[in-house]
């Protein structure tokens, strides 16, 4: 009876030896020949989540790619940013989205709840072992869940020898829904009720988002925080004076550009945090213009994005 347990049990750990290694390998091998070079070889590069997602259509901006993905956390931000970096020395600034719903807990939930963590297959690769740890703490069944798929993903990749990412990055979304004017009336109402409640931070989405930075100064490319358009009634802003205190604290040493005032129609929106394609039309002009103007070579970039947005939004009062 002894030496059945003793089989079983070096049956179970050679095997599971085994597992892993052949994992270890498969995910090895996937990041030795991934591919994650840009075919336009931008200088500017676009990462966040939903909102830049469908503000900058790089189609209209030169030189700019956009690799944001809805419900995107700065934990699969990072993983996307180190790799597209490392293959693309044409970029020289990085545009990291940074809005007020990127500080709350909810931030905790798009890194590893079972919605999310389906993001983990196309990144394993690139993963250190404190990444995986994370996940692997907060939601382990979901963690180990993936474990096979992971594998299957990496073992597909190397059988047909497709090792190219470019579908995993994300990139503009073409919104063509209108905000309508019940959802308006919603808006206001909200505004109207809502109460500032103490703003539970997630620690997590900000540690991945300094890593962001300190992994775009490493490699010699600048990092830009920014805020997108939003509706003018977006609710969100109660978390205002939290979201000033920690740019303050922790990112004072990092350019930020608040373009969440930029002057859009209310036909610009698809809803009120996202704007549909006639609005990111608008933006992403107005954004390659700036950029021809010199915007990055300015030595205060933030008070020369205000006086552009105001005498944009002058003309547009003057010629509605």
């Amino acid at each position: 009876m002894k030496r059945f347990v003793k089989n079983t049990i070096l049956f179970v750990v050679v095997s599971m030896m085994l597992i892993f290694t052949i994992t270890f390998t498969l995910f090895v091998t996937v990041k030795k020949h991934a591919d994650f070079r840009l075919k336009e070889h931008p200088v500017y590069l676009v990462v966040g989540h939903s909102h830049p997602e469908c503000a900058f259509n790089d189609s209209l901006i030169s030189g700019l790619k956009n690799i944001s993905k809805s419900g995107e956390a700065c934990f699969y931000s990072y993983q996307k940013l180190k790799t597209v970096l490392n293959q693309n020395p044409s970029i020289k600034t990085v545009f990291i989205e940074f809005t007020n719903n990127q500080i709350e807990e909810e931030m905790d939930r798009w890194t590893w709840d079972n919605k999310h963590i389906t993001r983990y297959p196309d990144f394993v690769p690139f993963m250190s072992n404190r990444d995986k740890a994370l996940l692997f703490k907060h939601n382990g069944d979901g963690f180990l869940n993936l474990v096979s798929i992971s594998a299957r993903y990496a073992l597909l990749r190397i059988v047909t020898n497709d090792y190219n990412y470019e579908k995993q990055l994300g990139g503009y979304q073409f919104l063509v829904q209108d905000i309508t004017d019940s959802v308006l009336r919603i808006l206001n109402k909200k505004e109207t009720d809502n109460h500032k409640k103490p703003v539970t931070i997630s620690e997590t989405n900000l540690n991945y988002l300094s890593a962001m930075i300190h992994y775009c100064k490493r490699h010699h490319v600048e990092p830009v925080l920014i805020r997108s358009p939003l509706h003018k009634g977006f609710f969100r802003f109660v978390d205002e004076r939290a979201y000033k205190n920690i740019l303050k604290k922790r990112f004072s040493d990092v350019t930020w550009l608040d373009f969440s005032s930029f002057p859009i129609k209310d036909s610009g929106f698809a809803d009120p945090e996202h704007l549909n394609y006639k609005g990111a039309r608008v933006f992403s002009l107005w954004f390659n213009e700036i950029l021809k103007k010199g915007l990055l070579s300015k030595s205060d970039k933030a008070r020369f994005v205000k006086k552009e947005i105001s005498e944009r939004a002058h003309r547009t009062i003057n010629n509605p």
